[in-house]
């Protein structure tokens, strides 16, 4: 969504794929393209993207967790 000329159904597909209501897509692109620099928003996408970079980080730890429990290498410490 940053770039000049985003890939909007690159965009749609990744909002539908974070279960947004096919309804909201259309408001939600607008809404970002056009108060992306108000500080308010800023604000909002900062904490989005942590949030994304957690979430991605807890599957990672998840995944490995359960890799090692089929494995029969997970241990209680």
């Amino acid at each position: 969504m940053d770039q000049a000329e985003p890939d909007l159904a690159a965009v749609r597909q990744s909002l539908l794929a974070g279960l947004n209501h096919p309804d909201d897509i259309n408001g939600m692109i607008r809404l970002l393209r056009n108060f992306r620099n108000v500080s308010v928003m800023n604000e909002v996408i900062a904490t989005w993207t942590k949030g994304d970079e957690h979430i991605s980080e807890l599957n990672t730890v998840a995944i490995r967790l359960h890799l090692a429990i089929r494995a029969g290498s997970y241990t209680r410490t």
